[in-house]
């Protein structure tokens, strides 16, 4: 599917256009709602039809409908980042299966919770503070955020916020890289993904700063 920015665009908001299966003009495009972020979705030019019928007032098929001029369909849905990231976890399992399973509520939740986690971490330090190399230089990897863990987070004095970082970090290694990838922002990433969740892992023997290490034990228990 090809994918094409708006160039044309004078409002300065971010729009690309594509086709679906049907040949249908769709685009995506930046809201410009002001309570929070947003954007939209879907066919932009839609086609009313209805079950037309001949004289003998028999069914001929669909038959496009015709709209007065001044009428506006409105077709695209406007979507927060909340309800983006709940349907994230449906769409990727369509990716992998080609099919919608009935994905537990909590594998949903887990973006949502995420993404407020790494809000509280940006408004106590602009820059990702003790999970820096993970949120704001795409380090994705377990082995980075598992280095947070053993070597960055432990420096936070703040006991509260140490256990944010804690708690986004053992979020982030129950995403997979797809999920990683989505949650703090990365679009442009080429990689076979083969499952959208992760079971939640984490090797002792790779957290070896014995505070962290006794906290994570705690979370998990929780």
């Amino acid at each position: 599917m090809k994918i094409k920015k708006d160039e044309m665009n004078s409002r300065g908001l971010d729009k690309y256009f594509f086709e679906d299966h049907s040949h249908e003009k769709c685009s995506i495009q930046k809201s410009s709602l002001a309570t929070e972020n947003a954007i939209w979705l879907g066919v932009d030019n839609p086609v009313p039809i209805f079950i037309g019928k001949s004289e003998k007032d028999e069914p001929i098929g669909w038959v496009k409908y015709p709209m007065p001029n001044d009428v506006h369909i409105f077709s695209r849905m406007q979507l927060t980042q909340d309800q983006v990231a709940s349907l994230l976890p449906m769409l990727q399992d369509f990716v992998e299966t080609g099919t919608l399973h009935d994905i537990p509520k909590d594998e949903q939740n887990i973006f949502i919770e995420t993404q407020d986690l790494i809000e509280k971490i940006y408004e106590n330090n602009a820059a990702g503070g003790e999970l820096h190399i993970v949120l704001d230089d795409f380090n994705l990897s377990e082995d980075d955020i598992i280095f947070c863990i053993n070597s960055t987070i432990p420096n936070e004095k703040d006991p509260k916020m140490r256990k944010i970082y804690l708690k986004c970090a053992l979020n982030l290694l129950k995403m997979s890289f797809a999920g990683r990838c989505r949650i703090i922002g990365v679009t442009e990433y080429n990689i076979k993904i083969n499952q959208h969740f992760k079971e939640m892992y984490v090797d002792s023997e790779k957290i070896t700063n014995q505070e962290a290490a006794d906290e994570v034990a705690d979370m998990m228990q929780d």
